[in-house]
């Protein structure tokens, strides 16, 4: 299984994944996370042909730990559309891609200072659009993908508002039956 995250980008919303349900991954785990979010992005989201890029320490295919480097080598052969890596300092953009995948520990520590954020711009008054795309009330929950059912994980000091935004996205999960989708396409 992994866990995926809606994140704000300045010029759009991505998918991350894995944020935090795999702290230890192998190179096929990362590839069958880019295959996962890649349906979940076409069909929960709606964005036709997603990009998929994997996070890494620099945009060279050469980068990174061997995790990192065949990892790169499998998602070239997934049946996704691939763009390669993507430096940290990138993913805020939106335009980079829109799946970004990763292993837990690092997805997590990502996830958790992008919430640090959040929160001290949220006590100084700072509202826009993008900071509060990082209010985790606004998606409510974290979908649980690949596991053979819908399931949605809630934040442990979820709020009335995230709680129903959680409930909103997983019925929607549901409706258009991504479990039956994800099937399909292992």
């Amino acid at each position: 299984p992994a866990l995926a995250s809606m994140i704000p980008g300045k010029n759009g919303n991505y998918l991350m994944l894995d944020i935090g349900a795999n702290a230890e991954c192998r190179p096929e785990m990362l590839q069958q996370f880019g295959i996962m979010g890649s349906v979940y992005m076409e069909n929960v989201e709606g964005k036709k042909n997603p990009t998929v890029a994997l996070l890494n320490i620099g945009t060279e295919d050469t980068k990174g730990g061997e995790l990192q480097k065949e990892s790169y080598a499998l998602l070239k052969t997934a049946p996704v559309n691939f763009v390669g890596n993507v430096e940290p300092s990138h993913i805020f953009t939106g335009d980079v891609a829109d799946v970004v995948v990763c292993d837990g520990f690092v997805g997590n520590t990502v996830l958790k200072l992008t919430e640090g954020f959040y929160a001290i711009n949220a006590s100084d008054g700072v509202v826009t659009p993008f900071w509060q795309g990082l209010n985790y009330e606004q998606a409510g929950g974290t979908p649980v993908l690949g596991i053979g059912a819908v399931v949605t994980i809630g934040h442990g000091k979820s709020t009335p508002e995230a709680i129903k935004n959680m409930i909103l996205k997983t019925m929607h999960s549901v409706e258009i039956d991504i479990v039956g989708k994800l099937r399909e396409k292992f």
